[in-house]
């Protein structure tokens, strides 16, 4: 069977193929049995196993270049149409009204169909992006809970390096994990008592100038990011900070901490 595909993470080695007859099966690369790498984009051939692609081969052809021709083809099948067009005009009707009708092809053409395709085109690529998107979010919340058992069992060697290895796929940066690896990862860090280490992982705002720091971290964020932050700090003796960082926290929805 062939197919081309769709979408493929090289950090997590999974994708997913679209075959011809339009039905689509997640792979992973350890599948891949050709020399050619896969990649987004990429004609292949395969076989099935239920709703995932084995035994997939890359096919050598350039889709950026087939890509190219089949488009000059079409510049060039247009151009030609166009021209065919514009030479019976010129022998039937006057040249003005000619030159109209070729413009007003070419004006629905572009202003009409062209960005219809487009974004039909942008949907259904969206539409892939969230499958795998979803897929690898899964993943992560697997591997986040993991962790956080393992660091429950105070195995906290093994519990930080399953932390780092979230954070390695995720993220770019530990600020940018936040609430993700990061803030779980700080959590730990706090049943080690080690509030420093933890801080050091979380993208907090000043607390001199918290209403336009803050704006940085999504809402739906901001109430657990500043609980573990309070935490931290009250471990450190730093009770006016982690009151501030308590206050914040309730604003949003947790007031555990200032109940208490």
């Amino acid at each position: 069977m062939q197919g081309k595909i769709l979408e493929y993470r090289e950090a997590f080695q999974t994708g997913l193929i679209r075959s011809v007859d339009g039905d689509r099966y997640h792979f992973n690369g350890d599948d891949c049995k050709s020399l050619i790498k896969p990649r987004t984009g990429a004609e292949v051939d395969f076989e099935t196993s239920g709703d995932k692609a084995i035994e997939i081969y890359v096919l050598t052809k350039d889709i950026t270049q087939e890509v190219k021709n089949v488009t000059s083809l079409a510049v060039q099948a247009t151009s030609s149409t166009y021209k065919a067009i514009i030479g019976v005009i010129k022998k039937t009707i006057p040249w003005l009204i000619g030159v109209i009708v070729v413009w007003s092809i070419g004006y629905y053409y572009t202003q009409v169909v062209v960005p219809e395709t487009r974004r039909e085109n942008e949907q259904r690529e969206a539409q892939i992006a969230k499958e795998l998107r979803d897929r690898v979010n899964t993943q992560l919340d697997g591997m986040l809970k993991e962790a956080m058992t393992i660091c429950e069992a105070k195995d906290y060697e093994n519990a930080i390096l399953k932390f780092e290895e979230i954070i390695k796929l995720d993220c770019t940066g530990y600020s940018s994990c936040t609430p993700h690896g990061a803030q779980k990862m700080a959590s730990c860090y706090i049943q080690m008592n080690k509030p420093l280490k933890a801080l050091s992982l979380l993208n907090n705002p000043d607390v001199h100038n918290d209403e336009l720091s803050e704006l940085n971290i999504p809402v739906q964020n901001r109430a657990s990011l500043y609980v573990t932050t309070a935490i931290a700090y009250s471990r450190l003796k730093e009770k006016e900070i982690a009151y501030f960082y308590a206050m914040r926290a309730c604003k949003y929805g947790d007031c555990s901490l200032v109940e208490k």
